[in-house]
């Protein structure tokens, strides 16, 4: 499944197809989500951070 997204400096009839998973990334660079669709939640292993622990680093 793809999520239809939108940039506010281009014409409303022209959108982008991305995956749900780039979402955000999209977002941070002014596109929208277009009405209706909503991004598929990311799953636990996509939205765990890499960084470790105090413990884990010493």
């Amino acid at each position: 499944m793809t999520v239809r997204m939108k940039h506010p400096t281009l014409p409303p009839e022209q959108t982008i197809d991305v995956q749900p998973a780039t979402v955000r990334a999209h977002e941070r660079m002014g596109w929208t989500v277009v009405d209706g669709q909503a991004p598929e939640t990311p799953s636990t292993a996509e939205g765990k951070s890499p960084r470790r622990s105090p413990k884990e680093n010493s």
